[in-house]
């Protein structure tokens, strides 16, 4: 199967859904600091006594409120959240090390996502949602290779990262990309750095799956042709 086809059948997988941890499993462990700047969460998840649905606003406050964080965003996205809620089939309190994933699945799943705009003391973060509000100039977080476990926990983050390939073309795949990955926003985009390099903007749900995704592409385009099999090839008539 050539690599283009094998990109574009994978790529159609891509969906974006929302999954609650397992009251049951054990959560993994986070990541050391987090890497990635965002403050860490100082507790659980609790919801309030016989609450059957949950408004999203009140989700990024409590969000807010476990991790110090300052949270904005503009009179349309706060409305938007206010409008959205999620029914709960169970309200046993979220983990202290499940609260990110948790949150942010839920908000991506409805088109909102997170911008860190200032580190430190206090950190910022903003909520994003390009429907309300229209933002396209958005700063999101440089991501190494190592960092993409702790973006696993961070599925509705803005992030940046670059792939280097040894055996795909960026430019071919950027036009791949941009067709299968439409985003009228503007948010999430591909640009190709040379032959071989590609950076990746988009939320941390998307990010991490195509930068695995790509990798197992990189390597299946690099498997040698057996060379009895290139003599084959140079006697067969076309």
């Amino acid at each position: 199967m050539k690599p283009s086809l094998l990109l574009s059948i994978s790529l159609f997988a891509l969906g974006s859904c929302a999954s609650r941890p397992s009251a049951g499993a054990p959560s993994p462990a986070l990541p050391p600091a987090d890497d990635l700047g965002l403050a860490p969460v100082q507790g659980p998840l609790v919801f309030p006594p016989e609450t059957r649905e949950i408004h999203f606003a009140w989700l990024v406050d409590e969000l807010a409120r476990l991790t110090g964080q300052e949270l904005v965003y503009d009179a349309a996205v706060r409305q938007a959240l206010e409008q959205e809620q999620e029914f709960l089939d169970q309200t046993a309190p979220v983990p202290t090390d499940e609260v990110y994933p948790f949150v942010e699945a839920l908000l991506i799943q409805r088109g909102f996502s997170l911008a860190l705009l200032k580190t430190g003391t206090p950190t910022m973060v903003e909520v994003i949602h390009p429907r309300s509000s229209g933002r396209t100039e958005i700063p999101a977080v440089v991501v190494q290779e190592h960092q993409l476990a702790a973006l696993e926990r961070h599925p509705a983050l803005l992030a940046q990262h670059a792939m280097t390939f040894r055996n795909i073309d960026s430019r071919q795949l950027q036009t791949q990309l941009r067709q299968l990955l439409v985003d009228p926003s503007g948010i999430s985009n591909v640009v190709p750095a040379g032959e071989r390099s590609l950076l990746i903007q988009s939320y941390g749900m998307r990010i991490t799956r195509l930068a695995s995704l790509l990798g197992e592409v990189d390597r299946a385009s690099g498997v040698l042709v057996p060379p009895q099999t290139q003599a084959e090839q140079a006697t067969t008539p076309r």
